[in-house]
Formats: structure tokens, C-alpha cells, sequence
């Protein structure tokens, strides 16, 4: 009896792990199961959008202290313009932070700062799946309105004698070298803050801005162009081109200084050799009938006068065909008067 009970009991705990065992393989194959679809279904599905880009805000001109409650706004390359997909402020140490960014279809990235009105672009900044996490520092200064930190470095003129006009073009290299941001004062009361003018001649005619942001930012106030665009430190270049047109028999092109000058070159090319003139001293005159002045020792200030005169110009082909019509129809007009008092002269 003690035989067969203890045989029973051998079998049942023989048939339970059997029992057990079948569950354990069971539930091995539901795992490897799932986890074969959660892989099918990652594969499948695109990239999630995990990326994320955070930074400091700093200002330079108190030696790179953080910059609390600044509004940082990040803004993507949508079409080939960067525009606005996300604002956030800094925390009481400066820093900020944008999450849930795609990797695809936005980018790459422009993080700014909004600092006393002035707006501060950081880097460009791309975030792949191999790099989903990049940072960033953005600088800020502080404003000032006046007086202006601005200096030109170099101030290049080239001047093309066309029939009766002049075609201009200047190129300037304008540096702020102070630790601020420049952003001026009106010019007049109820006014728009000006940080740089163009003493171009008055009679300028078709203005065109080699870089389209600038040529936006100008505007014509009392006859001279006039911009309000911060200038933060550092060094920006200026471009633009201008017709000059004239009818007497000098032309002439004059404009003042915009900021103190350091180095200024003036090249003024022509087809027919002229007796020219300047406020700039000639340094060469070469036998393609081009004037080069320059003056690199002396620095010019603001409001002072340069120009250059071209004497005995010869008259246009255009111009002596308006006079010879003019005079071919005083003589017809005369011819037609003798004719006509002829006719009426036997009847009288």
C-alpha cells in the first residue's frame, strides 16, 4: 500500500511538472511572438520626432553673464525660409530647451534671443538620428542709442562714365568695435531710431542693395536714405548701386561721410580722356582712361565733402541727335515761313 501510494504521489508531481513545463514553453512562444511584431512594427513606422536642442543665453558685454526670462524663439528651415515652430523663456540660469524635435522635414534649426527689442540668431543647428541632442550659446549685448560706435574700415567707390550719367557703386565695411548693440536714436521727434545713413548725391536714381535684407531696412526720409538696423559688434559688409544722372557739360558726383573713414578709394573709369578733379588726391591715371584716387593716411569724419568733377565732358550721340533734329526743324520752319511769304507777297 505504502508502494502504490508512494507511486501515486510520484505521478502526480510527475504529471504537474509536465503541466508546468508546457505552460513555461507557452509563454516563451507568446513572448517571442510579440516581440517579433514590436519589432515589425517599429521598422515600419518613421522616425519619432525625439530630437533636442538646448542652449544658454549669454550676455558679452557683462563678460558672459547668464540672461534670465529671455525669450528664445527657434525657428526652421520651412521651404527655404526660416520661420517660427517654437518659443520658450530661459530659467533663472540662462538655459532653455526644446524637445520632441523631427530629424526630418524642419530642418536645420535657427535658435534666437529676444533681448531688449533686439533679436540675436545663434547658430544652425541639425539634428540627425545619429545626433539627436545638440546645444547651443547665444549672445546678446547690451543697447545703446548714442553716440554711435560705427566706424567704415574701407569705403570702395567705383564710378562708370556712361553717355550723360554716372553709375556708382560702393562697397563699405562697417565695424562696430565696441562691446554694444547699436540701435540709435530719431532723427526727429515722433521718428524712427536711425543707426546709419547714405550721403549719396540727392539726384541718385535707382538704388539696388546687393543683399535684399538691407535693401528692405532703408527707407528715403528728407531726400537721404536712412536705416534703423541694430548694429551689434562686430563687422558688416554694405553694397549697393546708383545712377547719377547729368546734362551740362561737367559731371558731377559729390556726397558726404556717412561715420568716420579710415580708408577710402575712389576708381572712376571713362572711354575718352577728361581734365578730372577731386577733394581726394589722384594717386594714378593709367592709359585706359581710369582715375584712381585714395586716401588712406588721412581719415575722413562725419559730414565731410568728397568730390570728383569731370570737365569738358563731349556731348552724347544721343544728345547731338536731339540738337540736329532741333536745328533740322528751325530750318524747315524757316524754309516754310520764306515759301509762305513769297506765295502771298504777288497777291498783295
Amino acid at each position: 500500500m505504502a508502494t502504490a501510494s508512494t507511486r501515486g504521489r510520484r505521478q502526480i508531481g510527475d504529471d504537474r511538472m509536465m503541466s508546468r513545463s508546457k505552460s513555461s514553453g507557452m509563454q516563451h512562444i507568446a513572448r517571442c511572438v510579440l516581440l517579433v511584431v514590436l519589432l515589425t512594427q517599429f521598422v515600419a513606422q518613421p522616425a519619432i520626432a525625439n530630437g533636442v536642442l538646448h542652449g544658454t543665453v549669454v550676455n558679452v558685454s557683462r563678460k558672459g553673464a547668464v540672461v534670465a526670462d529671455a525669450e528664445v524663439v527657434l525657428r526652421a528651415n520651412v521651404e527655404g525660409q526660416f520661420v517660427p515652430v517654437a518659443r520658450t523663456v530661459t530659467a533663472h540660469d540662462g538655459t532653455f530647451w526644446f524637445t520632441g524635435l523631427p530629424f526630418e522635414g524642419l530642418g536645420p534649426f535657427l535658435p534666437g534671443a529676444n533681448c531688449e527689442g533686439v533679436h540675436y540668431p545663434g547658430p544652425r543647428i541639425a539634428l540627425t538620428e545619429s545626433q539627436p541632442v545638440a546645444s547651443a550659446t547665444i549672445e546678446v549685448f547690451d543697447t545703446v542709442q548714442s553716440p554711435s560706435p560705427l566706424t567704415v574700415k574701407e569705403h570702395d567707390i567705383m564710378i562708370q562714365v556712361d553717355a550723360e550719367v554716372l553709375q556708382v557703386r560702393e562697397r563699405l565695411v562697417i565695424e562696430n568695435t565696441s562691446r554694444t548693440c547699436f540701435v540709435g536714436c530719431p532723427s526727429h521727434a515722433g521718428g524712427s531710431p536711425v543707426t546709419f545713413s547714405l550721403g549719396i548725391p540727392a539726384e541718385f536714381t535707382r538704388v539696388t542693395f546687393d543683399k535684399e535684407a538691407f535693401g528692405r531696412r532703408f527707407d528715403l526720409v528728407h531726400g537721404k536714405l536712412v536705416t534703423g538696423i541694430p548694429w551689434p559688434p562686430g563687422s558688416r559688409e554694405l553694397a549697393f548701386s546708383y545712377i547719377v544722372p547729368s546734362e551740362d557739360k561737367t559731371l558731377r558726383w559729390k556726397r558726404t561721410i556717412d561715420s568716420p573713414c579710415r580708408r577710402l578709394q575712389i576708381a572712376l573709369r571713362t572711354e575718352e580722356r577728361h581734365r578730372v578733379s577731386g577733394s581726394v588726391p589722384l594717386q594714378a591715371t593709367d592709359s585706359e582712361g581710369v582715375y584712381e584716387f585714395e586716401s588712406s593716411g588721412n581719415a575722413f569724419a562725419v559730414g565731410d565733402t568728397i568730390e570728383i568733377q569731370l570737365h569738358d565732358v563731349p556731348s552724347s550721340p544721343a544728345t547731338k541727335a536731339r540738337w540736329g533734329a532741333i536745328v533740322a526743324l528751325l530750318i524747315m520752319l524757316g524754309v516754310a515761313s520764306i515759301v509762305a511769304w513769297r506765295t502771298r507777297r504777288p497777291s498783295a
